[in-house]
């Protein structure tokens, strides 16, 4: 059998861009860990798999948390030094102060005021805070919407997956010996939706950076053509992989594009630092690699 085409779609482009490959980012974490003395005890909240952690020097003490057990296997492998907890950012396992510093890049805003007021919690006296924050907006924030437009018209009428699983279906049967089962009328209204999806699809792959469009065309096309090489049930399979894909993308895109913060967002936040204890620095904005427009809020605050 041909292989199958990969069911993988990420929703996360863009931030995965801005975790592993912006140099002033990097350079920014680096910055903040020389200035920590030898055997501190950090917390990475909602790490992912452990980007910033890799910068931490020798000598540190690291804890590396995230909702997600995937992520955490990522750390483990790349950080073997750092403790992996698998926690959400809104109800850390910790006691009180029980770390000097405290960070979050991309992460930590998707937990709202509660997070905040967790990390504030457990960073120790004269204990940091530096947190890499969603822009509204933003150059993160413009892909993810263009990749939830990209969703949408994807999905409208009459929907890329669902005409490709009606018309795979038809079209097998018939072709299988199973015609019988199969009216002549169905085959051409499953094959002209299909069609029209297909087109639209095209359409979209031509403008848009996310890939969805091109990925999904790819796979249906390597299916169509190998198809002698597949069951039915093959290709449902993969379909039904890259429905939930787009589910769990969708939701991704969507908890990104609420978290973001705006400038009255931003100001909330260091207000609600200042109320629980902290010293907060004036919020900065960095602008990631090729971009123009802003891609984080930089909020850095200590314990008073």
């Amino acid at each position: 059998m041909n292989a199958r085409p990969q069911a993988r779609w990420s929703a996360q482009g863009a931030r995965d861009d801005a975790v592993h490959r912006d140099a002033g980012l990097a350079a920014r974490w680096r910055a903040f860990f020389e200035t920590l003395p030898e055997g501190v005890r950090g917390v990475d909240i909602a790490c992912g798999d452990g980007a910033v952690l890799k910068l931490a020097p020798s000598g540190v003490a690291l804890i590396g948390c995230d909702l997600a057990e995937e992520a955490l296997g990522q750390l483990r492998r790349g950080v073997p030094n750092a403790n992996a907890v698998c926690t959400t950012s809104e109800a850390l396992p910790f006691t009180d102060g029980a770390f000097d510093f405290a960070v979050s890049q991309y992460g930590v805003d998707y937990g709202g005021k509660a997070a905040i007021s967790e990390a504030a919690r457990i960073v120790s006296d004269r204990g940091r805070l530096q947190f890499v924050l969603h822009y509204k907006a933003g150059s993160i924030w413009r892909e993810a919407s263009a990749r939830l437009q990209e969703l949408d018209a994807l999905e409208s009428e009459p929907g890329f997956i669902a005409s490709a699983r009606q018309f795979f279906s038809l079209a097998l049967k018939t072709e299988r010996g199973r015609a019988s089962d199969v009216s002549p009328a169905s085959l051409e209204v499953a094959r002209g939706d299909f069609q029209s999806a297909v087109k639209k699809a095209n359409e979209i792959a031509v403008t848009s950076s996310g890939g969805l469009a091109a990925h999904l065309l790819n796979g249906a096309k390597t299916l169509f053509e190998n198809r002698a090489s597949y069951t039915l049930q093959d290709i449902l399979n993969w379909l039904d992989v890259m429905k939930e894909e787009c589910a769990q993308g969708r939701v991704r895109i969507e908890a990104m594009l609420k978290a973001a913060l705006d400038e009255d967002g931003v100001a909330s936040l260091s207000a609600q630092l200042a109320s629980e204890g902290f010293s907060v620095s004036l919020p900065s904005i960095h602008t990631l690699n090729g971009q123009t427009a802003p891609g984080a809020w930089i909020v850095e605050a200590r314990r008073a």
